[in-house]
């Protein structure tokens, strides 16, 4: 599979087995126009493809001080237009496979194999709650604000917030306030109920925490890691017996690895383990 060549999305790698992905429309906020959520969907699919055995963990942020401010609002109506020949039953169709596509799109990052940590700095509207909440860790700069602003345009946010937001965070009456009265808030106070994991002073020491992490995560088996992602994504959605089953199985075959073994010996020996690829 070829590497995503878009101008709105760059593909770098800082250290080894750690891919960061920046949102690069800083002139227009870094929001979304629609064929930004096609190449959204591109890198992340991308970075989950054989082509990339080597990544072990991405980081995701925007260029320049904000993170996002979500959808282009003029791009956005320009791709839900609709056409007036058709009934209302079929435009509404037509509507229902936009938000579709742009859902499949934000999910690529939920069902990438490798865990992916959102840096989340400056204005991060609407949208940015839809892609940071699909993220397996949050990291916030301490002027980063937040906001789940579709209800200011009359709509339930629909791309991801309100199936995920709720399941990173405790407290669901804190959530539907927010998803209610659309208010702006800030890292601290998510940090408070859980949904981001660290708040750093900076972007720049936010994005340095978050490659921190990512090379923590890194450092470990690379079949551990994917055996622990799968179990909690599996988990979450659903009963504690299903779970244990679902881990029985898979390690079930995790223990037959050589990964078990380095990750044991490694430690025994005092020195850094050396994993092969998955």
């Amino acid at each position: 599979m070829a590497a995503p060549n878009t101008p709105e999305f760059q593909i770098s790698f800082p250290t080894p087995h750690i891919a960061h992905v920046e949102i690069t429309r800083p002139k227009k906020l870094n929001s979304f126009s629609d064929s930004m959520f096609t190449q959204l969907g591109q890198v992340f699919t991308y970075l989950s493809s054989p082509d990339n055995l080597d990544v072990r963990c991405i980081v995701l942020s925007g260029a320049g001080p904000n993170f996002t401010t979500g959808l282009d609002l003029q791009a956005g109506l320009q791709a839900a237009q609709q056409d007036s020949t058709k009934d209302l039953f079929r435009q509404n169709l037509e509507t229902q496979k936009l938000i579709q596509r742009w859902q499949d799109d934000v999910s690529a990052i939920a069902k990438c194999t490798k865990p992916v940590i959102a840096v989340m700095h400056g204005y991060c509207f609407g949208l940015a709650i839809d892609i940071a909440s699909a993220c397996c860790i949050r990291i916030a700069s301490s002027d980063a604000k937040l906001s789940i602003k579709e209800i200011d345009i009359g709509i339930a946010a629909d791309i991801g917030t309100l199936s995920r937001f709720p399941k990173c965070v405790g407290n669901l009456g804190w959530v539907k306030e927010l998803a209610y009265t659309g208010r702006t808030f800030g890292a601290a106070e998510a940090e408070k109920h859980g949904y981001v994991q660290y708040v750093e002073a900076d972007k720049e020491s936010a994005l340095k925490k978050a490659l921190a992490v990512a090379e923590q995560i890194a450092g470990k088996t690379p079949v551990g890691i994917r055996g622990v992602k799968d179990v909690l994504d599996y988990a979450v959605d659903n009963r504690v017996e299903d779970g244990l089953r679902y881990v029985k199985v898979w390690n079930g075959a995790a223990l037959q690895t050589g990964d078990v073994k380095e990750a044991i010996m490694s430690g025994m020996e005092k020195r850094k383990a050396r994993y092969e690829k998955l």
